[in-house]
């Protein structure tokens, strides 16, 4: 970014800077999928660390990361990167 010799500017558009500025503004964060719907979330997070910012009961839920299936035990050494796809489903007791 820079002003050339012929005065003509060298640096990104205005949209160029906007967007940079908006990208620099989620550094630290990623985009995931939890059941459908998109949500911003810190990077660097396990399954583990999503469960309880969101409030769930781990013994009544059951995790999908990806389309794999997980154990309770794998929550914590699976991190969550940027798209991922996470369905949250609820265990029901019934008679």
């Amino acid at each position: 970014m820079q002003w050339r010799d012929d005065f003509s500017w060298s640096g990104p558009t205005t949209h160029q800077a906007v967007a940079k500025h908006r990208q620099a503004n989620l550094v630290g964060f990623m985009k995931i999928l939890i059941n459908g719907e998109t949500r911003r979330i810190e990077k660097s997070r396990s399954i583990a660390e999503l469960v309880a910012e969101l409030g769930l009961e781990p013994k009544m839920i059951l995790i999908e990361h990806n389309g794999t299936a997980l154990h309770r035990g794998e929550w914590g050494s699976s991190v969550l990167s940027n798209e991922d796809r996470i369905e949250i489903l609820q265990v029901a007791a019934g008679g």
